[in-house]
């Protein structure tokens, strides 16, 4: 793990770099070459998945990376939150960069239900969701890698992220790795620091990867407390990285995407 680190930091230095190059730029993407075809993954119709967790059907929506159909690999899984704005977004990123991840989004069926799966108290019963129904739907479907699931989110999903990183005692994880897009970390903020200091009297383990990004147009100062707080924390077998843009709340969606597969998928 300690290696693992090490190449992750050397990533992570490098996407900082870009970071500032590309703040307010729209974004980064692959390089073409003409004599080469395009890599296009399939987007699926949406499947509506009714959770007895929450009491709620949400439409799930599937990217399959160019390849899948003709190969026998196992693929890792990137789960992203909030469908509705971002999963052609996320998925057009995948295919500019030729990544072969599996994108399972998740659609938020609007405002009122985002408040509630994604705080205090809902936000355990959405977790169990994801964990107990949605996963082990997804992994008997298609070809996944169940050591490498990442969970990805942005805004109050993105403050969702980081809770479902808290929730989880040692031994007992579903996802290697987190990716939040300027998380609202200041709602709840108490809750959250209280969720922190519990699983810091579990453990100082934590074997995950956290990409924190922040917008200054945005929540850049509750998105850099929530850091601070993990880096004095000094977690062991922890991988994190805060990445900052010059940018809106809503532009930084693709940036901190783009980081993130960088970083995790290189």
């Amino acid at each position: 793990m300690a290696y693992l680190n090490a190449m992750f930091a050397v990533r992570c230095l490098s996407i900082i770099l870009s970071a500032i190059l590309l703040s307010g730029c729209g974004g980064g993407g692959g390089s073409s070459d003409e004599d080469t075809d395009p890599f296009v993954g399939t987007r699926l119709a949406p499947q509506n998945i009714a959770s007895t967790q929450t009491g709620w059907t949400y439409p799930v929506y599937v990217y399959l990376p160019d390849g899948y159909a003709t190969s026998n690999l196992d693929y890792p899984v990137i789960y992203e939150l909030d469908a509705e704005p971002h999963f052609d977004e996320s998925a057009d990123i995948l295919d500019a960069n030729a990544r072969e991840v599996i994108l399972v989004s998740i659609g938020n069926t609007g405002t009122e239900r985002r408040k509630i799966d994604f705080t205090m108290p809902g936000a355990r019963q959405y977790y169990d969701f994801l964990t107990l129904e949605l996963i082990p739907f997804i992994d008997a479907q298609y070809r996944t890698d169940p050591a490498n699931r990442t969970l990805a989110g942005h805004s109050l999903s993105g403050y969702f992220v980081a809770l479902a990183m808290l929730f989880k005692t040692p031994g007992a994880r579903n996802f290697l790795s987190f990716l939040s897009s300027d998380g609202t970390f200041w709602y709840q903020a108490e809750l959250t620091i209280e969720l922190e200091q519990q699983l810091a009297d579990m453990t100082n383990e934590l074997p995950v990867n956290l990409i924190l990004s922040a917008a200054t147009e945005g929540n850049v100062y509750s998105v850099s407390g929530f850091y601070y707080l993990l880096l004095d924390r000094n977690y062991a077998d922890f991988f994190l990285a805060y990445l900052p843009y010059d940018t809106s709340h809503l532009a930084v969606h693709a940036l901190s995407f783009q980081a993130g597969i960088d970083l995790l998928f290189p």
